[in-house]
């Protein structure tokens, strides 16, 4: 049974008020990855800040990703009731992680807040996986298997390979 939630966001800012336009959210444990969920919102609609140099930072990403990740057509109120509603599946897990909590929790908060939705998850819950991965290289743990394939940027394939990062960081700790 899935004990962790992995979420990852991308955004027009990096501002603890950052327009969101993706989320990307996978539940999982220490061997398997259970369920995922890619939530685009409509760029457009976006609540929150935009920054140029964000905006200009897109503009050198992947074409295909960026597409994509810019493809949204969700309002972000449809978004948070889709990523509460995917919290309410596994309302038993223990973690929700993120990279680091410190941005894309934050971020989300502000976006759930602004669109009037209760946050689906508990501040004790939180977890980090940047302290994780410098935990790994202070070990020596090789985890760079779990981001093959992936498209960098891509909040779901993100979400996704960082938490089979974690699977392979914890299976070596413990």
């Amino acid at each position: 049974m899935t004990d962790k939630l992995m979420t990852d966001i991308e955004t027009l800012s990096s501002r603890n008020d950052a327009a969101v336009i993706a989320i990307g959210i996978c539940a999982f444990d220490e061997h398997e990855i259970f369920d995922s969920l890619e939530i685009l919102i409509d760029p457009a609609l976006a609540i929150g800040h935009r920054n140029p140099e964000t905006i200009r930072w897109w503009s050198e990403q992947e074409p295909h990703v960026r597409e994509k990740m810019f493809s949204g057509t969700l309002p972000p109120w449809a978004a948070c009731d889709m990523l509460a509603r995917f919290c309410g599946i596994y309302k038993n897990a223990k973690e929700i992680w993120a990279n680091p909590p410190q941005f894309d929790l934050i971020i989300l908060r502000h976006l759930f807040d602004e669109c009037g939705v209760k946050f689906p998850m508990h501040y004790r819950t939180e977890r980090d996986f940047r302290t994780l991965k410098a935990l790994a290289h202070q070990r020596g743990i090789d985890y760079q298997s779990a981001y093959e394939g992936i498209d960098k940027h891509d909040a779901k394939d993100d979400a996704i390979a960082q938490a089979k990062a974690t699977q392979i960081i914890l299976r070596a700790l413990l």
